[in-house]
């Protein structure tokens, strides 16, 4: 009897040192409201849309936004886009979507250059303002 007693505190005991050694993902880092940016979009026949993300000059050679698009319809559809730096104070993405689609489709906007991150921008695709020629 105290021989199985012994086996069975060794077999917990172990159990649980083993648990500790799990390694445990980070939490995804917090997202808080920030002060809104103003996109525009240039949009071609083709539903090509090339949307330009204004930020401050100081921070040019780096990027700055993380882009999210999300469609949550009949078609679910999310993804994380990828930004390019067109000018010093300019980012943009380029994103090509169905006819007529527009304002299915969800943007989300976060500035990660501090923590917490901040959303700067969430509204329709087709609510950003068209830059006029």
């Amino acid at each position: 009897m105290t021989v199985r007693a012994i086996v069975l505190l060794a077999a917990l005991f172990t159990g649980n040192a083993w648990a500790v050694d799990r390694w445990v993902a980070p939490p995804a880092p917090r997202v808080r409201d920030g002060t809104p940016i103003q996109p525009q979009a240039e949009i071609y026949a083709d539903h090509r849309y090339i949307i330009h993300l204004p930020k401050p000059e100081g921070d040019w050679r780096q990027r700055r936004y993380l882009v999210y698009l999300e469609r949550s319809d009949e078609q679910p559809f999310w993804a994380t886009l990828e930004t390019q730096i067109f000018e010093k104070d300019d980012e943009v993405v380029f994103i090509t979507i169905p006819k007529g689609s527009q304002d299915k489709y969800q943007l989300e906007v976060v500035d990660r250059t501090s923590y917490p991150y901040t959303r700067v921008f969430k509204g329709n695709l087709g609510s950003i303002r068209e830059i006029e020629d």
